[in-house]
Formats: structure tokens, C-alpha cells, sequence
């Protein structure tokens, strides 16, 4: 509290602001801090700030309403007005009064005191209010606002809005009017309605009442004259006088002559059924409402209008089914009626014949192959026909066969079947299948034809691919080696139905491709044989598959058995890999590979220093070690260049030298890893601003302090500052 340092108990902070709360309000204070890094200490700055006590805010008006309001009773001559707010900056108290003038004068009601935030008042009705309010704190007291409100009683309502009306004919020779009702609004209490023949009079329809707002209602009216819809609003205090529009009904007209459809249809029968069923549906065509019949009325006969079978009926449905005898002729007629008069006929005549030839519309045949060829069946195929006939049901079915749809003269004889058959038939031919229905009669219908099948034949297999030789290891020096030969599964030609596999393969060996002198002829089951041969021979293998369908054609290959030579190292190569190193690694396990060394055995190898020229020198790091495995990994000290040396082995002698030259080093390895103050860049430290030394753990030079601008402290606030450092 005093501009004395040494009164000042020290503190250190590693954040540059500091808060302090245990101050005394009307009091001076300074802050004094200093900077410090690892070179030191900046100079002391300070800065000075008072404490004192803001005026504390009066209160604000944030929302205040006096409703308008209507009486409890009709015609009351008193009413309640009430009044709600909200202020802000925290008021303790209001104070509130009344008034019928907006000067401020208070003779409704005094000036009144309250902690709540709304009052209700009882004043005569029928005139306008003014409220006044104002908000107390410690601070004092804010300025009055005010609000009007009238406050009416409930009187007689009256008609102020229309009404919207729609009118749509019906199946009851009458009109529907739907009427939508204007909106009701307070203190309007409910709606009443009717219509009748005159405006204001119900004659045709009581009065209905309603307390929905825009409530839809609908009428119903036979009346074919204009029709007056009355409509009055009323409170507890009576009724308005009545509103009214005119409406022209939509009555219905005469359902259109001749337009009635009717359509007979009967079930099938069996051959010889002495009756059946018929079907009858009917409609309006182009029917609309206005046409819209109420009911019909039908009857069956032997011909158009008579009613022999079944007399004229009344049905307000559009469908009749009836059981009636074969081989006759009958007419359905139907008119129909509604209360504006009645449709000329309409009519269908149908007959259910008996004994008629079956019919083929509509009638399918398809045809499947049930069993396939086989070595047991190769020349002959097993096929499932079936049909269906939907517009017949014959007596019975015959089917033929054979190859054209055009004519028959080259199709089996008619066989009579059920509504399917398993037929056989022979390979590489075309074919189809003919079904036609027979009555009881034995009268035939027209056939119906499938789709064309056709079958192949069972083929002799045939070669897919070229055989593969090896020869088992042997060693320099040999004579003979035995030969492997390992050919592809040869096949019979496939379709779609069927696969029959080789049976056998047959071979032979031969030092000619006329001659089977080494390996005669020979049956196996096997894809693989394997014979004896000299080493710089050339021998002749023959082959061929059979199965139940005959064998595949001879099939000569050339099998030579070669000399072995040094090792081959025109290809050869050398590789190798070295895992990324840690700082402060002394050596690293480098992978070795030798790839592409033909014929070769075993390999030595040995690695040296780069540097060393010398013959005796080359293998200076690791001397010549024998390895059947083309990898190895070997260890090699950090920080230095090899060559790798290698040389190939096989029981012939050895192959030229191949050599490689191989690097083993840390990269970006740095001191201390440069203290995380830089970048390591080719194990060299490249420090940030502000830093620097081999590792970046110096800083440049020690901080400067600024004096920061002054600030003022008020009652309940933060004490706080920020310094500015800049670095030299």
C-alpha cells in the first residue's frame, strides 16, 4: 500500500499475470516485478492502480403489459385490470398506480408499494386505463413508465365477416354445400347456422350451433331450388341478427342412354358338363357424379330385355353369378336408375359350349433336359415337356415330336398324356415338342409348339496345354537322371448339360517320335510319369486321354536331360539392406542377398574395408564364410564403408567374383538432441531464435522488460498485468 519495495513480500511465478483479492476499497497499490532466465535477472518494473466503489446502476424496464380484458358477467358494469412487468438491475420494491387520463395523475388508484411484479385492480368497464410504475433499489428510484389497456363488458355481437360456401351433387338425388364460418373472435362465444327457402328463415334445416372458429359444416339438400345459408354469432348477452348467402344446388342428371357395359365371361367347363358358370360385371361409362346411378335393376334370358332364366331384380351392387345350362344361348341385360330417371339397356349374350374343340390361345409348351448324356446313354437325351392351356380344359393332351414348328410330316405319332411327359430322344439333332388338348369327342385342338432344343453329342476329350519336365537333383559326373513329367487334366468338349471326365491317359517314351523303345505304352489314371534318361539325350514322349467316348488325338513332346555346367553368373547380383540406426549405435546387422547365381551350390563370401586395396587386405572386416542360403545377415561396426565379396560354388568348380559396395552410418544424430530448441540436420544442430551452443541450450542474451501501460482496479475485479519481453 505504500511506494516502500522493501514492504513488499516477493513471490515467483512462472505466468506473466498474478491476482489478488485481499485489498481495501479507497486504497493505492503497486506491483513490482522483475524477469528472470538461466543469465540472469532484468531490472525491476512496477506499476500503481486504485481501488474504489462504482455507483451501483438504477433499475432498467425490461418488459411491462396491461392486457386488454373484457368482463366476467355480460353487461357488467365492473371489471378486473391486470398488469404485469419486469425490471432489471435488481429493484427491491415497486410503486404503482392507476389513472383514466395519460397525464400521470393518479385518480384511479393511489400510489401503492409492492415486492411482487403484477397486481390486479376491479374498475368499471367500457373505458380506457393508464398504469404508471417505477422501480426502487439502494441506488434510488428509476424514472415512471407507463401502458394502456381498455377494459370492455360483453354486449350483443354483431356481423362483421362472411362466409365461403362449396356445393357438389350426390348419389342421393341432392346437394352436399359445405359452408365455412368466419372466425370468432372474443368475446364472441359461439356461431349458430341454418338455411331454409328465404334469407334469415330456417324452413329447411334447424338451427345448429357451434363453438369452433372457422368451423367447416356441410348440409345435405334435396331442394332442386336456390337455398339461403343463415348464419348468426352470439355471446352471453344474445344474438347478432343473421347473415345469409345464396346457394344453387347441383342435383343430378339422367344416367346417359345406352351406357351401360356389361361383360359376360364363363368358367370353364369339363367335355360333356351339362352346365357351368356364368359371370356378369357392369359399369356407367364415363361415369361422373352427376350421373351416379342409385341403384340397378337385370335379368337373364334366351335374348335381349327377357327375363326367362331370372326376372328382373333390384341390386345396388355391379356383379351377379348365376349357374345355367350348356350348349344355349343367354343375354344378360341391366338398366340403370337414379331419381332423375332411368338408362336405356345394356346387354352381353354368351354360350358355354360343352363339346368344343379345346382352344390353343394363351396355351404354352416348354421343354427341359431332365438327364443328360452319359457314358451308359451317350446317344440319347431325356427331356421333360409340359403345357398348360389357360382358355380350355381339354379331355386329355397328345404331344409329338420333332425338328421344324412348319410341318408335321416329320414329328413321332400323336401320344396321348397327361399335362407332362419324359421323353427320349437322340443326340446332334434338333427338336421340338408339339401339345394340343382333346374334347371328349376325340376332336383335336390346334398345338402349340415349344422352343428349339438341341443336344449335343458326347465328345472324345482333347488336350489342354503343354506337359512339364524336371529332373531330379544329381551331381557332376552323372550319367543318367530321372525325368518327371507332369502334364495338364485333358477334357471332354463341355456345354451346358453335361461334363464327362477322362477315363485314362495312355504313353509311351521313345529315342525317335516313331519308336517306343525306352517307355512302352502305358495306361494310367494319374496326370504324371516319370522314366530313366542319359544325361545329353533327347527323348520322345507320346500321349493321349481316352473316356466311354473315344480317345483324344497323339500328342509328341521333346524331353532332353542337360549336361550340368559352372555356375552361371551373368544375372548374378548382390543386395542388401541397413536398418535405420539410433544415436549412439556401434554396429548394425546388414542384411546380404545373392540372387540369380545359375547352378550354383553354395556360396563364400567375405567383406573388407572400402578403403583397402590390397588383395591381402580385401577381406580385412570379415573373412570368407561358406553359406548354402542366398541370405544372411551379418554385423558390421557404424561409421564406415565395405565391399562385399562373393563367389559361387556348384560340384563343377567355382564362378567369377562379384563385389558391392556398402555404407553403414547414423544420420541426424545431434547432441542432446539439440535440447528440443532446433532442427538436426546432418548430425549438426540448427537452433532456433533465441538460442544457440552445440546442443541450442544457451540462450542468445538475457530478457529486457518494458513497463507496461497503467491500469485501474476497481472493487471485486482482477489484479493483473502482462510484461513484454524483448529479446536482444
Amino acid at each position: 500500500q505504500t511506494d516502500n519495495i522493501s514492504a513488499c513480500g516477493w513471490k515467483n511465478r512462472t505466468t506473466t499475470s498474478v491476482t489478488s483479492t485481499d485489498i481495501v476499497v479507497g486504497q493505492s497499490y503497486t506491483g513490482y516485478v522483475k524477469g528472470f532466465s538461466c543469465a540472469g535477472s532484468s531490472p525491476i518494473i512496477s506499476s500503481s492502480a486504485s481501488v474504489f466503489v462504482a455507483p451501483y446502476p438504477l433499475p432498467t424496464l425490461s418488459s411491462f403489459t396491461v392486457g386488454d380484458a373484457y368482463s366476467t358477467a355480460c353487461q357488467n358494469s365492473n371489471g378486473t385490470l391486470v398488469a404485469s412487468w419486469n425490471l432489471g438491475n435488481s429493484p427491491s420494491r415497486y410503486q404503482y398506480c392507476v389513472s383514466t387520463n395519460s397525464s400521470g395523475i393518479c385518480d384511479v388508484t393511489q400510489l401503492t408499494n409492492t415486492t411482487l411484479k403484477t397486481f390486479s385492480v376491479v374498475v368499471p368497464v367500457d373505458r380506457t386505463y393508464y398504469v404508471r410504475l417505477t422501480g426502487i433499489n439502494c441506488a434510488g428510484q428509476s424514472t415512471f413508465i407507463s401502458s394502456a389497456a381498455d377494459l370492455y363488458s360483453i354486449h350483443v355481437p354483431t356481423i362483421a365477416s362472411s362466409m365461403t360456401t362449396t356445393t357438389v351433387a350426390t348419389s342421393s338425388c341432392g346437394s352436399t354445400i359445405t359452408v365455412t364460418l368466419p372466425t370468432l373472435t372474443i368475446p364472441t362465444s359461439f356461431a349458430e347456422y341454418c338455411y331454409g327457402s328465404v334469407a334469415e328463415i330456417c324452413d329447411l334445416a334447424p338451427i345448429q350451433n357451434t363453438t369452433t372458429s372457422k368451423a367447416k359444416v356441410t348440409f345435405f339438400t334435396s331442394a332442386p331450388a336456390n337455398v339461403f345459408v343463415n348464419f348468426r354469432l352470439g355471446t352471453c348477452a344474445g344474438r347478432s341478427a343473421f347473415a345469409y348467402k345464396l346457394v344453387t344446388p347441383v342435383l343430378q342428371t339422367s344416367p346417359t342412354p345406352s351406357a351401360v357395359a356389361v361383360t359376360l365371361t364363363a368358367d370353364p367347363v369339363v367335355c360333356g358338363a351339362s352346365s357351368g358358370i356364368i359371370r356378369a360385371t357392369w359399369k356407367i361409362n364415363s361415369l361422373t357424379s352427376a350421373s351416379n346411378p342409385l341403384y340397378w335393376s337385370y335379368c337373364l334370358g334366351y335374348a335381349a330385355g327377357l327375363c326367362q332364366v331370372v326376372h328382373l331384380t333390384n341390386t345396388t351392387s355391379t356383379s351377379f353369378t348365376t349357374t345355367v345350362p350348356t350348349n344355349v344361348a343367354h343375354t344378360f341385360s341391366v338398366q340403370a336408375h337414379n331419381c332423375m330417371g332411368s338408362s336405356s339397356l345394356g346387354h352381353a349374350a354368351i354360350t358355354i359350349d360343352s363339346d368344343a374343340v379345346p382352344s390353343a390361345v394363351s396355351g404354352k409348351v416348354t421343354i427341359a433336359v431332365s438327364t443328360p448324356p452319359s457314358c451308359a446313354t451317350r446317344n440319347t437325351v431325356v427331356m421333360l415337356a409340359s403345357w398348360t392351356f389357360p382358355n380350355a380344359i381339354p379331355f386329355s393332351y397328345e404331344y409329338s415330336i420333332g425338328a421344324s414348328s412348319v410341318s408335321l410330316t416329320d414329328y413321332t405319332a400323336w401320344t396321348t398324356v397327361p399335362v407332362s411327359a419324359y421323353i427320349t430322344a437322340p443326340v446332334s439333332t434338333y427338336m421340338m415338342v408339339n401339345a394340343r388338348g382333346v374334347n371328349c369327342l376325340n376332336q383335336p385342338g390346334a398345338h402349340v409348339s415349344s422352343a428349339m432344343l438341341y443336344m449335343p453329342a458326347l465328345m472324345p476329350p482333347t488336350a489342354n496345354g503343354l506337359p512339364v519336365v524336371s529332373f531330379d537333383s544329381y551331381t557332376c559326373g552323372s550319367t543318367v537322371a530321372t525325368a518327371i513329367v507332369t502334364w495338364p487334366a485333358y477334357y471332354l468338349t463341355k456345354n451346358s448339360y453335361y461334363t464327362v471326365n477322362t477315363d485314362y491317359y495312355t504313353y509311351c517314351v521313345g529315342s525317335s517320335s516313331s519308336s517306343c523303345d525306352v517307355v512302352p505304352y502305358t495306361n494310367t489314371s494319374f496326370v504324371t510319369a516319370s522314366f530313366t534318361a542319359s544325361i545329353g539325350t533327347t527323348y520322345y514322349l507320346k500321349l493321349r486321354a481316352s473316356s466311354c467316348t473315344g480317345s483324344s488325338s497323339w500328342s509328341t513332346h521333346t524331353v532332353h536331360a542337360p549336361f550340368i555346367t559352372y555356375p552361371d553368373t551373368s544375372a548374378a547380383s548382390i543386395t542388401y539392406n541397413v536398418p535405420a540406426q539410433g544415436c549412439g549405435a556401434t554396429s548394425a546387422l546388414v542384411k546380404l542377398g545373392f540372387r540369380k547365381f545359375v547352378g550354383a551350390s553354395t556360396y563364400s563370401y567375405c567383406v573388407g574395408n572400402r578403403t583397402s586395396s590390397s588383395d591381402n587386405n580385401m577381406c580385412g572386416v570379415l573373412p570368407f564364410t561358406n553359406q548354402t542360403d542366398g541370405d544372411v545377415t551379418v554385423p558390421l561396426p557404424v561409421g564406415h564403408d565395405y565391399t562385399v565379396r562373393v563367389i559361387s560354388y556348384n560340384c563343377l568348380g567355382a564362378s567369377s567374383m562379384l563385389s558391392l559396395n556398402v555404407s553403414v552410418f547414423i544420420t541426424n544424430c545431434c547432441p542432446l538432441q539439440c535440447s528440443n530448441k532446433g532442427q538436426c540436420i546432418n548430425n549438426v544442430c540448427l537452433c532456433s531464435p533465441g538460442w544457440m551452443g552445440l546442443s541450442c541450450s544457451l540462450t542468445v542474451t538475457p530478457p529486457v522488460m518494458t513497463t507496461p501501460s497503467t491500469i485501474s482496479i476497481y472493487e471485486g475485479s482482477i489484479f493483473s498485468y502482462t510484461p513484454i519481453m524483448t529479446v536482444g
